[in-house]
């Protein structure tokens, strides 16, 4: 996480935590949450002549101040482990595991429209800082590399929010993505050649979303599903899951 990302998550939860209106415990509902979330893409992405498979998730922890007036800041990270990725090196196809590591912040806001549906508004941000060996073979002769990249969305989104019963809620979402890709790629072919290169992307594209809260075995669960548009070099569909839990304190 870089300084100004750190500046304004600090910023966000301070502001919220310290408020003069929200030092009233009963105006304030904190909780900690455990998080775990897996992203696809439909096909590899495509920058330049360099062809990426996505795939990532992961598990950590989400920390919460929701306030009834004022909405709800966050804060969360964890990591994560891809066994199978592929990329395109020197030429060739390669491909290893990968390992990430990821944090997340943000705000949403509800605005009662009738005593069971609300308007949601929220604004979330989360960087995937991604690594991994990769290895293959061109004509014969081994490839190898270590390939780092950094991943960032940034999401505002709008949604529906419906109570089915005084436990279980539905949420229909749209909204907007600004993500940008930045990778590294540094390896050799055979024994005496060896190379590096770099690709960067970045766009705003569309997303979507459903989402159900309810309690299972006495735990409020949120479970999401979410699919939006990447277009690179060519157009990818990116389609995630995200659980969250809330653990008892």
């Amino acid at each position: 996480m870089n300084q100004r990302n750190i500046t304004f998550a600090s910023f966000l939860l301070t502001a919220t935590l310290h408020h003069p209106l929200v030092q009233a415990e009963s105006n304030v509902d904190y909780s900690v949450n455990l998080i775990a979330n897996y992203s696809e893409a439909s096909k590899p992405i495509r920058v330049l002549d360099k062809n990426s498979s996505f795939r990532t998730g992961g598990a950590g922890l989400k920390f919460k101040a929701s306030h009834n007036q004022f909405g709800t800041v966050y804060v969360g990270g964890g990591s994560g482990y891809s066994p199978n990725e592929t990329a395109s090196f020197l030429g060739a196809n390669i491909s290893g595991s990968a390992k990430s590591i990821f944090y997340n912040y943000g705000y949403s806001y509800k605005y009662q429209l009738s005593e069971k549906s609300q308007l949601v508004f929220a604004g979330d941000y989360v960087d995937y800082a991604i690594e991994g060996d990769f290895s293959g073979d061109r004509a014969g002769v081994p490839v190898a590399a270590k390939i780092t990249s950094d991943i960032s969305m940034a999401d505002i989104s709008m949604a529906w929010r419906h109570s089915l019963s005084d436990q279980f809620y539905v949420s229909l979402g749209l909204g907007s993505s600004r993500w940008k890709i930045d990778a590294l790629a540094k390896g050799s072919l055979g024994d005496s050649i060896r190379a590096s290169t770099q690709a960067s992307a970045d766009g705003t594209d569309p997303l979507a979303f459903i989402r159900a809260e309810f309690n299972l075995l006495g735990l409020p669960l949120n479970l999401r599903y979410q699919q939006s548009e990447l277009n690179a070099d060519n157009r990818v569909m990116m389609r995630s899951i995200y659980l969250q839990i809330r653990l008892p304190l």
